[in-house]
């Protein structure tokens, strides 16, 4: 199942490619929490960076976890155990957060600040550079610069391999499923993504509906272009948010890919748009309950 990684611990099969989990093609990786017992992958084909960059794809996928709950989901190495950067997810608040920690060497392990994650797919992307007090750790979400650190001492440090997955301080109080996906790694170059996101509004009525569609996409490089499938047959689209009507009644499914450089992603929705016949009759009564209540 793992075949493109080093080693896999799977608990059984707690840890697999599935469909469910695809954000971008066919498949994904889903964790399946229900235990305390690690779940990871590791990627060996690191050797001795010295400039590391990572992308992946993380949905949450409204994973049932305690307040202040939280695990380490990556994790950079150095040789056969040094930990260079981890990062944990966890739940403070009511909310998803990510948080990196770092190792300098005078300072011992440092932590950046939480970044919020909404309950949805996002593509999150690190670049860390060793340098003698010049090195540097920067962490983007869904294209957006979230946080930096500079003048970090680590310039004996190495990346040797990467650990994706929860692979450590899994709490009794989370349990459920999340995703991953589209995994990368370089030596330097921004890897970048994008997902397309939309709403919709109304998004049930009665036939004729007009429906005013609006992008709420995100990525790495401007969005170049935009393609709808309304799902109802009609020509496709290539405007940002359209403005469609639905003439007549039927369920409808909603399909927006976006491209933005070397990025393109599909997302899909299901019966997004209810539409109901619009019927003649305003009211009618027979009198036949014997009284005038309404």
């Amino acid at each position: 199942t793992f075949s493109a990684w080093s080693s896999a611990v799977t608990d059984g099969g707690n840890l697999s490619a599935s469909p469910a989990a695809a954000m971008l093609g066919s498949y994904g990786m889903a964790a399946d929490i229900n235990d305390n017992n690690p779940l990871y992958v590791m990627d060996n084909t690191p050797s001795s960076e010295s400039h590391y960059r990572a992308r992946f794809y993380f949905d949450p996928n409204s994973i049932v976890m305690a307040n202040n709950d939280g695990h380490n989901i990556l994790r950079a190495v150095q040789g056969s155990s040094g930990t260079l950067f981890y990062m944990l997810f966890i739940r403070q608040s009511d909310m998803y957060q990510v948080r990196i920690t770092y190792l300098d060497d005078l300072l011992g392990y440092r932590s950046m600040s939480y970044q919020a994650l909404s309950d949805a797919p996002h593509f999150i992307e690190l670049d860390w550079q060793a340098g003698a007090g010049t090195g540097q750790l920067s962490l983007w979400i869904d294209g957006a610069l979230r946080g930096s650190v500079a003048n970090i001492t680590n310039a004996s440090q190495r990346v040797d391999s990467l650990v994706l997955g929860p692979y450590a301080g899994i709490d009794a109080g989370t349990r459920g499923t999340y995703f991953f996906d589209a995994f990368e790694s370089r030596r330097a170059s921004l890897i970048g993504g994008a997902l397309a996101d939309f709403s919709a509004l109304p998004a049930a009525g009665t036939a004729p509906l007009s429906v005013q569609f609006s992008d709420l996409s995100k990525a790495s490089e401007v969005i170049t272009a935009y393609l709808w499938d309304f799902g109802d047959g009609s020509p496709l689209s290539t405007a940002a948010n359209p403005l469609h009507t639905y003439s007549t009644e039927g369920s409808y499914t909603v399909r927006l890919t976006v491209t933005a450089g070397a990025h393109q992603h599909t997302t899909t929705r299901v019966g997004y748009i209810s539409v109901a016949p619009l019927t003649d009759l305003i009211f009618a009564d027979g009198f036949e309950a014997n009284n005038l209540s309404a």
